[in-house]
């Protein structure tokens, strides 16, 4: 391990900047950062899928997903 940080970046599905990510790869990347979380490193989540306010949307959604795997 090089960082006590993890960066993930989501551009969109296909890597389009556009398009809302699907609950299923929401879900895996959820569970990703909760495991990281578990290891004590801080998880930076950045959403570039901005066409069509994407972004934002799927950021709540991710929100959402890890406050249920939380409580």
């Amino acid at each position: 391990m090089t960082a006590r940080h993890v960066y993930v970046r989501g551009h969109g599905p296909g890597g389009r900047y556009k398009d809302h990510y699907s609950d299923r790869t929401l879900r895996v990347w959820a569970r990703a950062i909760a495991a990281w979380q578990r290891q004590r490193r801080t998880v930076f989540v950045y959403f570039d899928n901005d066409q069509k306010s994407a972004a934002p949307a799927d950021a709540r959604r991710l929100m959402h997903m890890l406050n249920s795997i939380a409580n």
